[in-house]
């Protein structure tokens, strides 16, 4: 399986924005996540055309299950 970690911030211009981590573990704590996004909000690391990210809004993990078709 895969599994994909979406981090979703509000803006200092009052947006969101989602940033979306492909192959993320699936045995991720709340602690971790919290954390991670905690340092990327005081770091300030990404710029965007909507603002600093300043606060964190959601977190949701996506396991992706693909399935082939002999044709």
């Amino acid at each position: 399986m895969e599994y994909s970690l979406a981090l979703t911030f509000k803006t200092s211009q009052d947006a969101k924005v989602t940033l979306t981590i492909d192959n993320a573990k699936n045995d991720l704590t709340d602690e971790q996540v919290a954390s991670i996004m905690d340092t990327i909000i005081e770091q300030n690391v990404f710029l965007t055309s909507k603002g600093n990210f300043i606060e964190k809004v959601s977190a949701v993990l996506t396991e992706r299950k693909n399935t082939s078709y002999h044709i």
